[in-house]
């Protein structure tokens, strides 16, 4: 059996039958031969031209298994395939080892300008030249969202690759940094119909599977025309294209309102195929229909363009084959826009996408509201801006209560304050130096204070009489007995004190004078 007789690796099966036929292995390497003269270092004959790594529906649902890989001839001839390899490398794959997964070992023949697909098994929208993962019931498929590779292989040379999100760089392999969101699938965009490895890879929606010019080695292939025939004449493509204005932080939902703005300030339009804007993590590249007018404005919203503007400042670059150009913005408070005017980058209270830029101050004043333009449920018209904000409603107000009122500065309750004209109940009094109401202690049902003790006249309470020096009670004329009694003992001890230095004087006398002998020794 020869090489073209070979059945398909991997369990992999042409939904095509393509019949073997006795081709020579002289034929073929004459084949392959004339190939590999044909193509370029710089574009390959045959490209990877789409990739979906699963579909997402509007409602963020995922279909993992929903993968399809789309090859398409860029020549005129048609081009055998037999025996290369279409392969999957994972996320940290760097491409020198063998590879994560083998999509299909090809067998047959591309017609020229045709395309073939090949689908994960139960793939419905096209027809597919070829299924892979066939019986798979994974949850995840082949081909992982979120980074991976897709690479064409031809024995040992490396066709054409694609590569997206957090995928390790491969040199030859085109990368795009930001998977494809819900309905965009990885494409490389075309001029004028053609595609042109040079620019790179994007994701674009919707998704454009085609195939159906897979087709046997015994059979001739039609060749297939362009597309779109090639123009007579060339359009400019970004010539003198600008950044104009950058809106990072719209009032209410950033990805709604954010926008990067480009000026053409040429005299004729431009074509902005194959140029992109950048930023830090992601970047947006113009589709092949965009253009922009002579001396237009255009703005183009995070809707479009899924780059997200940091409100803490960053850059943002207008990148073109030739040359890129960027912007540093710093931090913007709300609805604060990052203008170019007459030549110099500052900082506008009012926007104007799609418009001529104003250096303002102050913010844009209220415009009159047709039904259309009415804030949406949960939002007010702010009457300073004219602009749509959160509505700020104010509490409801409970009634405070009775002994507290209102605070008309603070709109809380506080306690009342206490006033003078306050009447004490019956049996009290009004506390002079408090202001609270006391019991009142009549004297004829006050308790007698006991000896020795009188009643304060300010307090009403009983006290201890203060005394003289003497020694006599204030107020009264007969001294304590218990005092009398203290004097007479007091005097008992100095006269006994006295008599006995008197008996004892010598014996003193001599102890003194041997006490100063001592001394003077």
């Amino acid at each position: 059996m020869t090489l073209l007789q070979q059945p398909f690796y991997y369990g992999c099966t042409m939904k095509k039958y393509l019949t073997a036929g006795t081709v020579s292995l002289a034929t073929l390497a004459i084949l392959q031969l004339g190939l590999s003269s044909s193509v370029s270092a710089t574009q390959p004959a045959i490209l990877i031209t789409e990739v979906q790594t699963g579909f997402i529906d509007s409602a963020g649902v995922e279909y993992p298994r929903q993968e399809f890989v789309e090859l398409t001839n860029t020549t005129g001839a048609a081009i055998n395939m037999t025996g290369w390899r279409l392969e999957y490398l994972s996320a940290s794959h760097n491409g020198t080892t063998a590879p994560t997964q083998i999509i299909d070992t090809i067998y047959g023949q591309i017609s020229g300008n045709g395309r073939g697909i090949w689908e994960h098994d139960g793939y419905y929208p096209v027809a597919p030249d070829s299924i892979f993962g066939a019986g798979d019931v994974s949850t995840s498929g082949f081909l992982a969202k979120s980074g991976g590779h897709v690479r064409l292989m031809n024995g040992t040379t490396m066709v054409d690759c694609v590569a997206w999100g957090s995928a390790t760089t491969i040199t030859g392999c085109d990368k795009v940094s930001a998977v494809a969101g819900p309905g965009y699938t990885l494409q490389r965009p075309t001029t004028n119909g053609l595609y042109n490895k040079s620019a790179g890879v994007a994701n674009y929606k919707p998704a454009t599977p085609q195939g159906g010019n897979i087709y046997s080695v015994t059979v001739t292939p039609p060749n297939l025309p362009p597309s779109v025939p090639p123009p007579t004449s060339s359009q400019p493509t970004c010539q003198g294209i600008q950044l104009n204005e950058i809106l990072p932080n719209p009032v209410g939902d950033d990805t709604i309102g954010e926008f990067i703005e480009v000026y053409n300030p040429t005299d004729q339009p431009q074509s902005l195929h194959g140029c992109k804007i950048r930023t830090a993590t992601k970047e947006y590249v113009f589709p092949e229909q965009a253009t922009i007018q002579a001396h237009e404005y255009k703005a183009f919203y995070y809707a479009v363009s899924a780059l997200q503007l940091g409100n803490s400042g960053g850059v943002v670059t207008f990148e073109t084959i030739t040359e890129s150009t960027s912007v540093n913005y710093p931090a913007l408070s709300d609805d604060e826009a990052w203008a170019l005017v007459n030549g110099f980058w500052g900082v506008t209270k009012q926007p104007t996408p799609s418009m001529a830029n104003i250096l303002a101050t102050e913010s844009a004043p209220s415009a009159v509201l047709t039904e259309a333009e009415s804030c949406p449920a949960g939002k007010f018209r702010n009457p300073a801006t004219g602009r749509c904000k959160s509505n700020e409603e104010a509490p409801i107000l409970v009634a405070c209560n009775a002994d507290q009122e209102r605070n008309p500065e603070t709109g809380r309750c506080r306690k009342l304050a206490i006033v003078a004209t306050i009447s004490c109940p019956a049996g009290q009094e009004k506390n002079p130096a408090t202001n609270r109401c006391r019991k009142i202690e009549t004297a004829s049902t006050q308790k007698a204070c006991e000896a020795g003790q009188e009643r304060n006249p300010e307090t009403g309470r009983c006290r201890k009489i203060a005394t003289k020096a003497s020694g006599q009670v204030l107020g009264d004329k007969t001294a304590s007995p218990r005092k009398g009694h203290l004097v007479i003992i007091g005097a008992v001890m100095i006269a006994i004190v006295g008599y006995g230095v008197y008996e004892y004087r010598q014996e003193i006398s001599r102890l003194g004078q041997r006490i100063k002998r001592l001394i003077t020794s």
